[in-house]
């Protein structure tokens, strides 16, 4: 393969990549306005990225069982 066409080929998995990341979804503007006011964000994608990066880092300690007062189940 040559350099231009793996460059060609790199650049078009790129952009499918970046096609699969972008969703099409119904907001609750009320809801994104007010998430936008308490993050400090001023565009929605830096609002929905915020609002996922906290939900993640609230709820992986639960996920993975370490939570404070988390008493694993007797087996």
């Amino acid at each position: 393969m040559t350099g231009s066409s793996r460059g060609r080929r790199d650049a078009m998995a790129a952009r499918l990549e970046e096609a699969l990341s972008r969703a099409m979804v119904d907001l609750d503007g009320a809801l994104l306005a007010e998430a936008a006011e308490i993050l400090g964000t001023t565009t929605r994608r830096a609002t929905i990225n915020g609002v996922l990066a906290e939900f993640v880092a609230a709820r992986r300690p639960h996920a993975e069982g370490t939570a404070p007062g988390y008493e694993a189940p007797a087996v």
